[in-house]
């Protein structure tokens, strides 16, 4: 199931931002960074499906 409140990082640069990044997503179990993974390639198929590919 995924979350109902988003996670989120204000970045003062580039480096910060990759630092965050890292950090959270080790963070997360192996289970949750899997769910994730999937979630996005179906988040994916339902954009390439309607067409809306953003060019």
């Amino acid at each position: 199931m995924r979350r109902r409140r988003m996670t989120g990082h204000r970045a003062p640069h580039h480096d910060d931002a990759e630092r965050w990044d890292l950090e959270f997503w080790q963070a997360l179990s192996p289970e949750d960074r899997l769910s994730a993974l999937v979630h996005i390639h179906e988040d994916i198929r339902k954009v390439q499906k309607s067409g809306n590919t953003g060019s």
